[in-house]
């Protein structure tokens, strides 16, 4: 028998609504440096395709998962809108 992974945290013992919403500020979080990670890759001049095509279908992955979480876009329009900025992910870090 295979030895079992221990979990890191017992979600069990937070209220269901809280380790959604955990959860859900950790995709954002994951997607917006996954994002600027991307940015980063895919403006080198010796960038390698292979890995921007990776990371462009990871990034689809997680606007995925998202969704799914929040039940909408609002998050994806808001970071992907003109509007958004500079300021979008301070102010975003900033509800906090």
């Amino acid at each position: 028998m295979a030895d079992q992974i221990e979990n890191l945290i017992d979600l069990g013992q937070y209220p269901k609504n809280d380790v959604e919403l955990i959860a859900r500020e950790f995709m954002r979080i994951v997607y917006i440096e996954s994002l600027q990670d991307y940015a980063e890759e895919s403006q080198k001049e010796d960038k390698d395709s292979a890995m921007v095509e990776n990371m462009e279908r990871a990034l689809q992955s997680l606007e995925t998962v998202i969704v799914m979480l929040d039940g909408n876009e609002d998050f994806l329009q808001f970071i992907h809108s003109d509007a958004a900025g500079e300021g979008s992910e301070d102010d975003e870090y900033d509800r906090f």
